[in-house]
C-alpha cells in the first residue's frame, strides 16, 4: 500500500485509484475510511487507540477487543513454547475405540485404568521433555491423573516438564449423504463450551482433523466435501 496523507481526505486503493472519503476526525476510524480495510500507525495514534493490532506499522482494526492483554501474552506464550527449535508435538490422543483395538492386539485388556497407565508411561518416560514442546491429549486424558507426582493431572504433569499440553476438541466423523462416502467432522456447535472447560483442565492449544479420502475412481473427495472441511476449519 502506498503512503496516505493523514490529512488529507483522498485515499488509495489497492489497486492504485485515489478516491475521495469522508473522514470524521472526531472518532476513530473505521474500515470505511481505508478502502483496503487497513489504518495505518498514524492514524492510530493520532485517535488515541488501544484496541487495534499493528504488523508492519500497519493496524488491523478489532484484532485484539475480544481478548485482553493477559489472555494475549498466554497465547503469545504458548506459541513460543510451540515452536522451540530441535522439538515436536507428539498426537496421543487415540480415543478409546481406535487405542483398544491396539491393545487388543497385544492382549491388553481395554480398561480406562490401562489407558490411564499407557498414557503415564509415555508422559513419565525420562528425558522426554528434551524432545518434545507439546502434547495433543484425548479429552479422556485430560482428567486423568498420575499415580505419581502427588496425584497431578497429567497436563500439570507435562507443564512440569516445559511440554505444553493440547487437546483433540472435535467429535465424530460424519457421513455426507450422497457423496459416496465422504466425511466432515462433527463438533463445532458445541466447542465453545467444550473449548472453555478444556482450557481450565490445562490445554493451551488444540488440534482439528478434517480426513478427506481421495478416490479418483469413485470421484472423491466431492467439490461439497471439499468445501464443507475448509469452512469448518475457517470457522
Amino acid at each position: 500500500m502506498a503512503p496516505v496523507n493523514s490529512n488529507s481526505n483522498k485515499r488509495l486503493t489497492n489497486d492504485g485509484n485515489q478516491v475521495e472519503v469522508e473522514c470524521d476526525r472526531s472518532r476513530n476510524p473505521s474500515d470505511s475510511d481505508f478502502p483496503d480495510g487497513r489504518l495505518r500507525k498514524k492514524h492510530r495514534a493520532n485517535n488515541n487507540d488501544n484496541d487495534d493490532e499493528s504488523h508492519d506499522g500497519i493496524w488491523f482494526p478489532g484484532v485484539t477487543k475480544h481478548i485482553n492483554n493477559e489472555q494475549k501474552k498466554a497465547l503469545e506464550e504458548t506459541a513460543s513454547k510451540l515452536s522451540a527449535s530441535g522439538k515436536g508435538i507428539t498426537a496421543c490422543d487415540e480415543s478409546a475405540g481406535t487405542i483398544g483395538a491396539r491393545f487388543e492386539s497385544v492382549g491388553i485388556e481395554n480398561t480406562e485404568e490401562n489407558r490411564r497407565v499407557y498414557r503415564q508411561m509415555l508422559f513419565e518416560t525420562e528425558g522426554i521433555e528434551k524432545f518434545l514442546c507439546g502434547a495433543i491429549l484425548d479429552p479422556e486424558t485430560l482428567y486423568q491423573k498420575s499415580s505419581n507426582h502427588g496425584g497431578k493431572l497429567f497436563p500439570e504433569v507435562l507443564q512440569m516438564k516445559g511440554i505444553v499440553p493440547g487437546v483433540k476438541p472435535h467429535l465424530k466423523v460424519y457421513t455426507l449423504p450422497g457423496t459416496n462416502g465422504d466425511t466432515v467432522m462433527q463438533g463445532l456447535d458445541s466447542l465453545a463450551v467444550r473449548a472453555r472447560g478444556y482450557y481450565k483442565a490445562g490445554a493451551r492449544f488444540a488440534k482439528w482433523r478434517s480426513p478427506i479420502s481421495i478416490d479418483l475412481e469413485n470421484g472423491r473427495p466431492t467439490a461439497l466435501a471439499i468445501k464443507a472441511n475448509m469452512d469448518d476449519l475457517a470457522r
